[in-house]
């Protein structure tokens, strides 16, 4: 899993991000900062339809492939910058867990798509153009620089957040106020970049820091950029290339939608705010950016002249992106109808996972159009999942089949910290809920010190919302303080760790009485909740007037402990003590006892 905030900068690499793992020094990620039209070895995936005559306002269609692939010579630069720092370096494409592209040309709306989240991220987009657009996009050969079309890819993944001495309190009704503020046209222009956003949310009383220690030491940045990050990633981005507001600089480059930020209960049930323990969290990015090769694919594929008013026959091409492991998916069979036109259908499976290229003939006096048909056949599901009959515009030249659309997929892992005391906790019982008509395998998960970590798989034949999917953990703890945890996964991660480890020393006043008391007895008790530790009585001398002890807790770290004196004849209890610094100093008893 990627290390959250390590992006890598390589001297001499340019239009590339690079991250390393949390875990394995070696392993890096990748992905281009440019959207490029995709190639097929040297073609261009591309197609300019230009009508014969204007109809319906439209000129032509655009049909293209983008993705995020770099450059072939940045890449390899890249993996020897690598190679020479971390011998042995390994660099993949990055891991992506969900995402969405917007397509727009000047003067029209923004075209949506769901990109495959594998290899080089690509999708397929289809703009319709009006008699400017297309002329637009034409005098762009002539001027490099003034591509008409602009790209914003919004993707997601997962990172795991280094532990910082802070958490965060959330205040739902102040971040809708501080909100309000910031609207412009039913826009949310905010930049997660500068740490000025997170002071201008703490000066409105949106958000409350607290540290474990309580010191006047400066927040670090990373704290605040930690918190930015998730906030963005909790946000959809709205793709309007519309200009900022009023003082808005160059990383006010995206807007966020009024509507999709109204909920702010959903917003706080998402936020990362406990920064005191290693999680794994969600992360965004929004690469934006001219839609790169543009010129160059118009010079290299002809425009294609549609007449529109003969008999043609409409080149279709359909990519169907899945892995086909069964996990849930084992096949998909497309079918193309009208039966009286001309029938087809194909088998996308394992074995035969390539493009389907067929030609569909039209009838000018038939003002019927063509329409596709998905049936989805799941490894554990004998009823194959049948989806809506959808419509082929006649100038539409590729089809995207994205089956993760009709149904509801995913395998969480769940694994604990390192360091998680296992000899305190017996067990960890997990299980997982979600919308109506979810199902999981298995409906329940044991973790152990033998078994620390595994796997629940959720499934619907439907597409659910997978963010209302949250987990239940029961702690068994070997002192019989069982706790319960309930949470939301973190994209396809379940991270336990709600227990952190606390050393503190136990030290006997200065003004002890060594020459009454012998020893000074110490047994620190349950009074906060959830805190363990292996049973032990503590004992103090003149010799010895110290003595540590470690604890685990999971919100308050304040101990209680009780204390006694023992003396040549008797021990005498004494007084009832806490404290939640590093050092808890044990009083003397008052001179009458």
């Amino acid at each position: 899993m990627l290390a959250d905030g390590k992006a890598i900068t390589l001297s001499g690499v340019t239009g590339m991000l690079i991250y390393g793992d949390f875990a394995e020094p070696k392993q890096f990620y990748y992905a281009a900062t440019q959207p490029r039209i995709a190639r097929d070895g040297d073609a261009y995936q591309f197609t300019l339809v230009r009508y014969d005559r204007v109809r319906d306002g439209q000129a032509g269609m655009l049909s293209f492939v983008v993705d995020l692939a770099p450059d072939p010579a940045e890449l390899a630069r890249a993996r020897r910058t690598l190679e020479r720092g971390t011998p042995g370096a390994q660099l993949t494409p990055l891991p992506w867990t969900s995402g969405t592209v917007a397509a727009a040309i000047i003067g029209g709306d923004p075209v949506l798509a769901t990109p495959s989240l594998m290899g080089d991220n690509g999708v397929a987009i289809s703009l319709g153009l009006t008699t400017e657009q297309y002329l637009l996009l034409m005098r762009s050969l002539d001027d490099p620089d003034s591509v008409p079309i602009s790209i914003v890819y919004s993707l997601q993944f997962e990172a795991m957040r280094p532990k910082f001495e802070y958490s965060i309190q959330f205040h739902a009704e102040r971040f809708r106020d501080w909100l309000q503020k910031k609207r412009k046209l039913n826009l949310l222009f905010v930049s997660f970049e500068r740490v000025e956003t997170f002071e201008e949310l703490r000066e409105s009383g949106s958000i409350q820091v607290s540290s474990v220690n309580q010191t006047d030491e400066p927040l670090p940045d990373g704290v605040r950029r930690a918190f930015l990050s998730s906030l963005q990633a909790v946000l959809t981005p709205l793709p309007a290339f519309a200009p900022p507001p009023d003082g808005g600089d160059d990383s006010w480059g995206i807007g966020y939608s009024s509507e999709t930020i109204r909920d702010v209960q959903s917003i706080a049930r998402r936020l990362d705010c406990n920064l005191r323990v290693t999680g794994a969290v969600a992360r965004s990015v929004h690469i934006q950016g001219a839609l790169g090769g543009l010129p160059e694919a118009l010079r290299g594929r002809p425009v294609v002249e549609l007449p529109t008013g003969i008999s043609f026959v409409q080149d279709l091409t359909l990519r169907c992106h899945d892995r086909f492991d069964g996990n849930p998916l084992h096949a998909v069979q497309v079918s193309i109808a009208p039966a009286d036109l001309s029938p087809a259908a194909r088998v996308f499976n394992g074995q035969n996972p390539g493009d389907w290229q067929v030609g569909l003939t039209h009838d000018p006096d038939d003002a019927r159009l063509y329409a596709c048909r998905c049936d989805l056949h799941f490894a554990r599901r004998d009823r194959p999942r049948v989806t809506a009959t959808v419509e082929l515009d006649r100038d539409r030249a590729f089809v995207d089949l994205q089956p993760a659309a009709f149904y509801s997929f995913r395998r969480y892992a769940v694994s604990v910290a390192g360091d998680f005391p296992w000899d305190l906790i017996r067990t960890i019982d997990l299980s997982l809920s979600g919308p109506p008509g979810m199902s999981f395998t298995p409906a329940r998960l044991v973790l152990s010190a033998r078994q620390p970590r595994g796997a629940i798989e959720a499934f619907a034949p439907e597409p659910l919302d997978l963010a209302e999917v949250a987990f239940h953990a029961t702690y068994e703890a070997a002192n019989g303080a069982d706790h319960d945890e309930v949470g939301l996964p973190t994209g396809a991660t379940i991270f336990l760790n709600p227990l952190r480890e606390r050393r503190i020393l136990f030290e006997a006043a200065p003004d002890m009485d060594w020459g009454r008391w012998s020893a000074v007895l110490v047994k620190p008790v349950q009074k906060a909740f959830h805190q363990i530790w292996a049973s032990r009585l503590l004992t103090l001398t003149e010799a010895a007037p110290r003595a540590a002890f470690t604890y685990w807790f999971a919100e308050e770290a304040r101990l209680a402990c009780k204390t006694a004196f023992r003396g040549d004849s008797r021990t005498v209890p004494g007084a009832e003590i806490s404290g939640a610094g590093t050092t808890i100093v044990v009083p003397a008893p008052p001179r009458s006892v």
